[in-house]
């Protein structure tokens, strides 16, 4: 049955002689409100309705046949889809389950920090398949450092220092997922809601007044629990919902100081359309002359370089340097491995073998590098080829070993010629 054929029905069920007539002229006047409003909002549909009748040529309509057709109209057109239903968290969540990419910029509002540009793919479960990150500062326009995760490697290149470090051993790995869930609208709902239940932050979600302004879902977490940095103060971790897509426009960061709130950075220009394949591809854009780092994955640590005990790192730094080359010479490639990061035998071999190191002549100070560039040690080496011997002058990169390199043993980097 429509709904004029409802409200017919009512009125000639009242209890009240109004007469064939004044139902007749009665409903005309309220089916001409109801069609109006369908043109209006409902927020006026109320009163554009009782307006209409009190104008209608009927005035002395019975109370009661009066507020049956005005609630008959009511109920009928609030269940019309001008109404729109309240925003619940997990609208956003769905709208995110079928999204594959992700790119975004960050835009710092202190000198000291970096602007950060980042490109995240998905696979088929919404897991991180890979993540690019550019680190621009902002303070030295020059420093850039340009970083790529795929299946537990990171690639890190620091063009201000022409270095290319490939980390195999998974250091980063935390650091580099930790970042996409900081920028991934997804993973920083459920890790906000998360903390929440653990004590650690409150959540509040205001939704605009009007029906094209965003909604906010705010996280305000306690100092030190924003992320693993225990010295962060109060942070709160904003992010703006566009209220028709239901995903995330906007980021915003801001810290709680004892004076006031201060605004850290926003993440802009999210973006979750698709883009080339070849921005992962990092390899491509290395300099030849960069200097290559690689930082292999072993299973204890404490194999790897030396202890530096009570040594200073520049005495450590020629004991390894001194053990290294004396094991090539030993063609003890295990022990050279070890010494160069926890290198593979087999790659060392590969690697240095070639050059059939015969002796140490020397080993200089280290250098240290104004340009941004790491320190090296000058060395001298005697080796030889279709039995002629020469030197060889290598420059030797000295650097920690372990998680984010912390743990106080030193190894051998890098070996330029």
């Amino acid at each position: 049955m429509r709904p004029s054929e409802n409200i017919e029905k009512l009125i000639r069920d009242v209890p009240v002689d109004t007469g064939a007539e004044i139902d007749k002229a009665v409903l005309g006047d309220v089916l001409k409100a109801f069609e109006n409003t369908k043109e209006t909002t409902s927020a006026k549909v109320g009163p554009n309705i009782w307006r209409i009748i009190m104008r209608s040529r009927i005035t002395k309509l019975a109370t009661a046949a009066a507020m049956v057709i005005v609630a008959v109209v009511l109920s009928t057109t609030f269940l019309d889809k001008s109404v729109t239903s309240a925003y619940a968290v997990e609208q956003t969540l769905k709208a995110y389950d079928d999204i594959r990419y992700l790119h975004v910029y960050y835009y710092p509002c202190t000198d000291d920090a970096s602007a950060k540009e980042a490109w995240i793919q998905y696979d088929e479960n919404g897991d991180v398949e890979k993540l690019r990150a550019n680190l621009y500062s902002k303070s030295e326009k020059n420093k850039r450092t340009e970083m790529v995760w795929s299946e537990g490697i990171t690639l890190i290149w620091r063009r201000y220092q022409n270095t290319f470090e490939i980390d195999e051993s998974g250091d980063y790995t935390p650091v580099m997922l930790g970042f996409a869930k900081s920028i991934d609208p997804k993973q920083a709902i459920e890790y906000a809601y998360k903390n929440q239940e653990e004590g650690k932050c409150q959540i509040e979600i205001e939704e605009g007044s009007r029906d094209n302004e965003p909604i906010r879902i705010t996280a305000r977490y306690l100092p030190g629990k924003y992320c693993t940095v225990k010295s962060l103060p109060a942070i709160h971790d904003v992010l703006v919902v566009d209220p028709m897509t239901k995903l995330v426009i906007r980021k915003e960061v801001y810290k709680v100081l004892e004076d006031r709130i201060e605004l850290h950075g926003v993440y802009k220009a999210y973006d979750n359309q698709s883009f080339d394949p070849n921005i992962f591809d990092i390899e491509k854009e290395i300099s030849d002359d960069a200097i290559r780092v690689v930082h292999y994955k072993v299973d204890d640590v404490n194999e790897v370089g030396i202890d530096e005990g009570s040594l200073s790192a520049e005495e450590a730094g020629h004991v390894v340097i001194e053990e290294f080359f004396n094991a090539l010479i030993e063609k003890d490639y295990k022990k050279a491995g070890r010494l160069f990061g926890g290198m593979p035998p087999e790659e060392v071999e590969l690697e240095f073998g070639r050059f059939n190191v015969m002796r140490l002549v020397s080993i200089g100070d280290r250098v240290k590098r104004g340009d941004g560039l790491p320190s090296h040690y000058p060395c001298v080496v005697e080796i030889k080829e279709n039995g002629n011997s020469s030197q060889w002058g290598p420059k030797v990169c000295i650097g920690k070993v372990g998680p984010l390199r912390k743990i106080n043993r030193l190894r051998i980097d890098a070996v330029f010629q």
